[in-house]
């Protein structure tokens, strides 16, 4: 299972997602790339871009505006929906509160 490890320690939730979407984008094009596992980050990404209310994230979870040590991760729970984990909370889209 893919997940994506989110740094939030310089930037807010909706930048870091942002700058992981598109290192994962222009791996992509490399050569030497591995296609699949790319591939699979970059849907993963995109997913929760589109379906995640930064504002709303970013009010509700201090540690998700940026200049905090938090452990961030970005992943897939088993019904198949994006879930970011801050420290050990889950938070799925439209459960954010």
């Amino acid at each position: 299972m893919v997940t994506l490890r989110l740094d939030v320690k310089k930037h807010c939730i909706e930048t870091a997602l942002n700058r992981a979407y598109n290192r994962a984008l222009a791996a992509y094009f490399k050569p030497e790339g591995d296609r699949k596992r790319l591939e699979a980050r970059i849907a993963l990404a995109k997913t929760a871009l589109k379906q995640f209310d930064f504002g709303h994230l970013r009010s509700t979870y201090p540690a998700l505006r940026g200049g905090k040590a938090a452990v961030v991760f970005l992943g897939w729970d088993n019904n198949g929906c994006v879930v970011l984990m801050l420290d050990e909370q889950r938070i799925r889209p439209g459960h954010q509160g």
